[in-house]
Formats: structure tokens, sequence, C-alpha cells
């Protein structure tokens, strides 16, 4: 099995990076939680915890590497530079789910679905989060622990991350396979977000139990995702490649809604006007709505409504985004709504499409 180190950065410039970073933090046990004692036993209990998953993972981790060399014969894992315990640079690893040298090309920016499209099995190890399984190695190396912060890229850090206000606390700790943040937001949610997660976390005490609830919590929720994704793909195979019984050529999973409100406005307008319709599903790019309002080609900004229930009472998550017709169709058989619209939409802000993906894709995690 064979590496791929996509870092995109030369080893004089980690060198150098480290130097330039390194004064601003101290030795762990000194500005951390941690008592001494707690310190070793979680020391010690991230080793045995990671010897005994990596053997119960090996079968899962065997068929993996066996699919992802068939599909195109390049290497099985993924390694990368990213930001340790005081800013110290290590290599992490996962299992390879983009082309090989895509992170070259990615450069300094997040990976999104205009960056690269992946197949449909590298999708199903990312949305489960298998292709993390590879960092219990990292674990074992003492370069991460369970629960922390996601490791973030140098590359990343310094265009995004330097200017926001507490981000460097993430490195009084060693960073996580699991993280606070990821665990509870969606891939989009703005880095401030992730950010305020992350620090109300590594201010509490630190406790192997509430490191078990969250590893236990964690496996649970993955083991979900597997079996329903699981299941979800399976037919699709089936239904493509042996029953024949049509060609695949949507790229992104419908997520069926209910309840949802769709308020609409003209562009050059001041006030949204609440549309006679109904949101069918949606994808990262599109949404299908049925409704009574003729609409034309022009471009619209609609704002999409989801209702939380909370123990109290309903809140109302709102995401506005521009959006316009890509196909409109007459009902004739709804006794409902007249027209089916398809749109084609873009969130207007950061902070809007992780709204979306949070609340109407439920891309987050937990």
């Amino acid at each position: 099995m064979s590496l791929v180190d996509d870092s995109s950065i030369n080893a004089e410039a980690l060198k150098e990076f480290e130097l330039r970073n390194a004064s601003h933090f101290f030795t762990v046990g000194y500005t951390t939680k941690y008592s001494k004692s707690t310190y070793a036993a979680i020391k010690v209990f991230n080793v045995v915890l990671a010897v005994l998953l990596c053997f119960c993972s090996l079968p899962v981790g065997v068929l993996i590497a066996i699919i992802i060399r068939k599909k195109d014969g390049g290497p099985i894992f993924y390694k990368g530079a990213r930001l340790g315990i005081n800013k110290k640079i290590f290599f992490m690893y996962k299992f390879r789910t983009l082309p090989f040298g895509a992170q070259e090309k990615i450069g300094a920016k997040l990976l999104t679905q205009t960056n690269f499209k992946v197949s449909t099995f590298s999708r199903f190890l990312r949305d489960t989060r298998l292709d993390e399984l590879p960092q219990l190695i990292n674990i074992l190396k003492g370069d991460m622990d369970f629960i922390g912060p996601r490791p973030v890229r140098p590359e990343i850090y310094e265009k995004l991350c330097r200017n926001i206000n507490h981000y460097d606390n993430r490195f009084y700790v060693r960073p996580g396979l699991i993280g606070y943040s990821q665990l509870f937001s969606p891939h989009s949610a703005p880095k401030r977000i992730r950010s305020m997660i992350d620090n109300l976390m590594i201010v509490q005490d630190r406790k192997i139990t509430w490191d078990l609830f969250i590893i236990i919590y964690t496996i649970m929720t993955v083991v979900e995702a597997i079996l329903v994704k699981g299941v979800k793909l399976t037919i699709k195979l089936y239904n493509v490649n042996i029953k024949k019984a049509y060609t695949e050529k949507r790229y992104q999973e419908r997520i069926d809604l209910n309840g949802l409100v769709v308020s609409l406005q003209a562009s050059s307008g001041t006030e949204f006007c609440m549309m006679d319709s109904k949101i069918i599903n949606i994808n990262d790019n599109y949404f299908r709505v049925f409704s009574n309002d003729k609409l034309d080609q022009n471009k619209y900004q609609f704002k999409l409504t989801a209702k939380k229930k909370g123990k109290n009472k309903t809140k109302l998550k709102h995401a506005v985004c521009t959006g316009e017709v890509f196909r409109s169709n007459i009902l004739k058989n709804d006794p409902a709504f007249r027209f089916e619209y398809v749109i084609q939409y873009k969130a207007v802000s950061p902070f809007n499409q992780y709204i979306i993906d949070a609340y109407f894709l439920n891309k987050s995690m937990a």
C-alpha cells in the first residue's frame, strides 16, 4: 500500500512555518485543562483503544483499500500536512477519496462540489467518515487524541483562520480524530462558528468518561450512517448495474422535505412575498417546488424556512439564496398546485450556506 503526499508544502517551508509560529505557545500541561494524572491516563486510553479499533476495523479497512486500488490504480492513502499541538506540523493519514494530486490543485481552498466531483464510493466514505480510519495511526504516534479540534491545513490556517479571534486556542491541545464542531455542524459551517464550538469544549475539564461517551456516541452515529447510506448505495448500484433499470445521471442525492415554506423576492425588490408553494426536495444546487405562482426565467431571491422543534417552542431557521428557473412544468393531476419548478440556487453568503447544509440538506454528522 502506497502513500500519496499531497501536502503541497516542501520540507523547508514546513520548517520555516514551525519556527515562525512556535514562540507563541507553551508546553502541554501548562496551557491545557489536563491534570498530570489525567494527561497520562488519556495517553494510555488512546493507545489501548486505538489498538483495539485497529484490529476490529481491519476487515473494513482492507475492503476499502481493495476498492480504492481497483478504482484507478492510484495510492490507497492520502498523507497531508496538518497543524498539531503548539502548531507543530505532522502528517495526517486518510483513505484517498480524491483524484491523485487533487490537493495541489485545490491549494488554500476548502473542498467544495465545484473543486472536485468525487465518485459515489468516495462520497460514501466521506459521508460516513470511514475515510478517517487511518488516523488511528496518528493517535498511536501521539500526533492526535480521539477527542479534540480537527487538525487544520497550514495553508487554510494562513488564509482563513489566522485572524479569527481565539482560533489559536485549539493549538493548546492535541487535535482529535473526532472534532467537537465537526460532529455537530456540516462542512460548510463558517470557521468562526466552528472555532467558537471548539473553544467552548477546550476549556472544559478533561475526563476519560467524557471522551468515552463522545466516542461511543460517534460510533453509533457512524454505524447508523453506514447502514442508511450503505442500503441506499446498494439499491442504487443494483438498479443501475445489475437490473439495468435506468442510467444514473444524477450526481447529488436529493433530500425530501416536508413542512418547509418558501418566500420569494424579485432581485430588485426590498421585501419577501410569500409564495403559495411547497418544496418537494433539494440537493446542493437545485430544489424542486410545486407552486401556484407563475415564475419566468428572471433571477429571484428565495428565503427558505425550516421549522426546528425545541424543548419549549418551535424555532424558525431562515436561509436566503439567489435562484432562477432551471426547468418548469404544468401540473395536470395535482389538485393543490398548478406549476412545478426546478430552481437552480446559490446561497448569498457562507452563513446562509451553513444553514442550508445543516437544516435542509442534513449534512451534520449528528
